[in-house]
């Protein structure tokens, strides 16, 4: 028992009823603007360390030795044919399907249950929020092994659809927080004179609510497949085909264990840029949902 309860950090226990409250209630609103140098200059000091191990990763990469401190004296491209020879690809869209499954669990189960969270607070939903807020303090490598028996008896243990679930799982507290907090900030008076124009409730939520909330929508889906990118523990442990292989477990294959003879980290450098690209390629085409500029982007219109 002890074990399990040395499991949830003891801060929690108080951040949770605050946000339950916060949900409930409106707080004041604060300004915490800082004057536009301070921008800057934390704006630097946060990109200084990214950079850096940015250009190190990329400086291993172009190295022909697999030291973690090469020498660049006859940078090579061979890492990159070797990789992606190696079946990279494959397992950069392996990852790309588990933030398939977690991205349409989280629009199917998250986005309704948020916009009742925000519209009918009854007990029952609240009990169920209070569930999911509270259940998402329970985590730690102790909840793996009895989250693997219980995907083992479902049948879902070594099956991208089971990663993408857990990935899920961990991104509905925040589903419910941003959209439970968006939806409760449309005014009521939208959804009347809606409702007297002739549309059904599910037409509201459909044709107003959700196109009116594709921003917060756009940077769940970046939260997710970031998640999805970063996953290690999960797909370790439910996965066992090489073939469902993530990213990151693949990455790590290149590495094993520091200073072993099976180390390469000129091969981790390369695959750690080929794998950042499609983050890249996909944070930049989800700003344009992020920072919509108006609503008739959306296909929204006033008279």
């Amino acid at each position: 028992a002890q074990s399990g309860i040395s499991g949830i950090i003891p801060a929690s226990l108080l951040s949770v009823p605050l946000i339950l409250f916060s949900l409930r209630y409106r707080l004041p609103q604060f300004d915490f603007s800082v004057p536009e140098w301070l921008k800057r200059v934390l704006i630097t000091v946060c990109l200084l360390p990214t950079a850096v191990v940015v250009l190190y990763i990329l400086f291993l990469s172009f190295a022909s030795d697999s030291s973690i401190l090469p020498s660049l004296t006859i940078p090579t491209l061979s890492n990159y044919s070797r990789v992606l020879s190696d079946g990279l690809l494959s397992n950069i869209f392996n990852t790309i399907g588990v933030s398939f499954w977690a991205f349409v669990m989280v629009l199917l189960a998250g986005i309704p249950f948020s916009y009742l969270l925000a519209t009918k607070r009854t007990p029952f939903v609240n009990g169920i929020a209070a569930v999911i807020l509270f259940g998402s303090l329970y985590t730690g490598m102790h909840t793996l092994l009895p989250m693997y028996f219980v995907f083992e008896r479902l049948g879902i243990t070594d099956s991208l659809f089971g990663v993408g679930m857990v990935v899920c799982i961990q991104s509905l507290p925040l589903t419910i927080l941003l959209l439970g907090s968006f939806f409760s900030s449309i005014p009521k008076e939208l959804r009347e004179v809606s409702l007297i124009e002739g549309l059904s409730e599910t037409g509201y939520f459909l044709r107003i609510v959700i196109p009116l909330s594709l921003p917060v929508i756009g940077g769940l889906l970046t939260y997710v497949v970031v998640s999805s990118f970063n996953s290690f523990s999960m797909p370790l442990i439910l996965l066992n085909s090489q073939e469902l292989m993530p990213f990151s477990l693949k990455i790590y294959g290149y590495v094993g264990e520091v200073r072993s003879f099976y180390t390469s980290w000129n091969l981790f450098g390369a695959a750690s840029i080929i794998g950042i690209i499609p983050l890249l390629l996909f944070f930049k085409s989800s700003l344009k949902l992020i920072y919509s500029s108006n609503l008739r982007d959306q296909g929204i219109e006033y008279d």
